[in-house]
């Protein structure tokens, strides 16, 4: 009987905790429309140069998404703290030699922005190399 009860318990708990939390997802959800005038890398996948749509769909997910719908890519992001709000919205590239891949998101106005992780191929390039990371800035729109 213990058992059961704090299975409800729980059951009811998580049920709380989502739908309270969905509306403070809903606030932070993030459309960017960008044309990235290079070729880039994300988790792994390589995009050619065009435009761009970067979504999030959840707190730790983000979708890049070519305009045409033929090269598209998910990325676990995580939450990156800058101590001041962003000046532009903009995505943010780190550079070596002249392979780019997509870093950092950040929205105008917003203090909180969001970090993609190396990815393998970044960081075996990184293990590779002498010459130090570079950062690249493109600019982006909300939609």
């Amino acid at each position: 009987m213990k058992k059961q009860g704090f299975l409800v318990l729980s059951s009811v708990s998580l049920f709380v905790v989502l739908v309270a939390g969905w509306p403070l997802y809903a606030q932070s959800s993030v459309t960017l429309k960008s044309d990235i005038p290079f070729d880039f890398v994300v988790a792994d996948r390589s995009f050619p140069a065009g435009s761009y749509t970067v979504r999030t769909l959840s707190p730790g997910i983000a979708l890049v998404q070519s305009a045409d719908y033929k090269t598209a890519g998910i990325v676990s992001t995580l939450g990156k703290q800058n101590g001041d709000a962003a000046t532009k919205t903009k995505l943010v590239f780190r550079r070596y030699g002249n392979t780019h891949f997509l870093a950092e998101i950040w929205t105008k106005g917003n203090d909180n922005g969001r970090e993609i992780q190396k990815c393998k191929a970044e960081r075996e390039m990184i293990a590779g190399m002498k010459s130090h990371e570079e950062r690249t800035s493109v600019a982006a729109q909300l939609r």
